[in-house]
């Protein structure tokens, strides 16, 4: 969704396991709908072909994110497909279920009001009115920083995310090349700048820096890289290499 104007994109195509037919789709839906409700538009979607591998990585992706936090609207989305079509709750044999809905602020009194209650059972419950109630109580989480660089690195084949608090110093594993020297890729997430650079192997194996790992750059210089001539290597004058002498790699 774009927080500008509450429409879904179009374009979503390139995106891994995504194709246009479910693009337009959406797109056709942002057209003609306003929605107040995540759960209110995943009504609309169950009749598209979108189906649960792609929502995932849409809402992984942040595609939704006006109605939520990721992690949040992945949760109400899991909910929806388990419970959305279903009609009712037997009173002893769906205790824990019902439970469940609770203890996400659905109360008893909800659940009658949506149903034709009978003796032992709970029939032609309006779940969608109840998930709608779960989403208007429920908290909001989302995946960290390293999370969302992966999905976006997976599935759409490069990483664009915007941050802020973060120093031009502070930069993000996106992957190594541990043959000789370990020649790491980083990026950058002060200011989204990409930049290879080395670390010496000795100090590699005491400090390992893993793939979407965050790393705080204390010290990094440019040294001259080194050409084979022969059967010795020598320092190359016109190449110029960044070596990473000082980090931390860390734990959040």
């Amino acid at each position: 969704m774009d927080s500008s104007d509450n429409s879904i994109y179009q374009g979503i195509g390139q995106i891994k396991y995504l194709n246009e037919s479910v693009g337009d789709e959406l797109y056709s839906l942002s057209q003609l709908n306003n929605y107040n409700s995540f759960t209110q538009l995943l009504s609309d979607i169950s009749n598209t072909s979108a189906n649960s591998r792609q929502m995932e990585i849409l809402i992984k992706l942040d595609y939704f994110r006006d109605f939520g936090q990721a992690k949040t609207l992945l949760n109400l989305f899991n909910l929806y497909n388990d419970w959305a079509d279903k009609s009712q709750f037997h009173k002893e044999n769906n205790k824990d279920d019902m439970l469940k809905f609770i203890k996400m602020g659905v109360s008893l009194k909800d659940i009658k009001e949506s149903s034709d209650e009978t003796n032992k059972l709970y029939r032609n419950i309006d779940f969608p009115r109840l998930i709608q109630i779960v989403e208007d109580n429920c908290e909001q989480f989302d995946y960290s920083i390293p999370e969302k660089i992966e999905f976006q690195d997976e599935y759409l084949g490069y990483v664009n995310i915007q941050l802020d608090g973060y120093d031009d110093s502070t930069a993000i594993c996106l992957g190594a090349d541990l043959k000789y020297s370990p020649k790491l890729n980083f990026m950058s997430l002060g200011n989204g700048n990409m930049f290879q650079a080395k670390i010496k192997r000795k100090k590699y194996k005491n400090n390992p820096v893993g793939k979407y790992d965050i790393v705080d750059i204390y010290d990094i210089q440019q040294k001259y890289g080194w050409t084979k001539d022969g059967d010795d290597w020598k320092r190359d004058p016109n190449r110029l290499v960044w070596w990473v002498e000082k980090y931390n790699v860390r734990s959040d």
